[in-house]
């Protein structure tokens, strides 16, 4: 038999196409490779912007003869544009809701409430034109009678753009 022939029996067999003695093995492996490539080529090739909140508070300021506590603020995108319609939320430390409000379109809001002394959490919660959900806290300890500025500017923590290297 000529080297050629032995080469040819040797890559054409009845089973397939194998390099090994395997070929169970390289079948699985083979897929495993697809499908890692695959997962690869879904989600790292282009990973969209994340995006959190850096939250900012107000030192707080007693209002005359009030018993109410006010909250306010502004929710900015991260090119420092107003973000409008967005949902704020005031939370008691029981994690009940007891103040709720919504951006104007200068992205400011006001939550008023007759609460007692105590810790409570703002909740920010931004929908973005994607379709995400962000949200930003931060917990306040508050005092009746006094009015507290917390701000929220949304921030973008980075993209991941996949550059293939010819060859590999």
């Amino acid at each position: 038999m000529s080297p050629l022939e032995r080469i040819r029996d040797r890559l054409v067999r009845p089973t397939g196409l194998h390099v090994t003695g395997l070929p169970v093995l390289e079948d699985v492996v083979l897929t495993l490779l697809s499908a890692v490539i695959v997962i690869v080529l879904g989600t790292v090739v282009f990973i969209p912007p994340r995006h959190a909140f850096e939250i900012t508070v107000e030192e707080a300021m007693a209002a005359a003869h009030s018993k109410q506590i006010e909250i306010y603020g502004r929710l900015l995108d991260e090119n420092g544009q107003p973000l409008k319609n967005q949902v704020v939320e005031l939370f008691a430390a029981s994690g009940a809701r007891v103040g709720f409000g919504r951006t104007k379109s200068d992205g400011s809001y006001v939550i008023q409430w007759n609460g007692p002394t105590g810790t409570y959490r703002v909740l920010m919660t931004v929908v973005l034109p994607s379709g995400g959900v962000v949200t930003g806290s931060t917990v306040l300890e508050c005092q009746m009678g006094h009015t507290y500025g917390v701000y929220g500017t949304l921030t973008q923590t980075g993209t991941i753009l996949f550059a293939p290297i010819p060859g590999y």
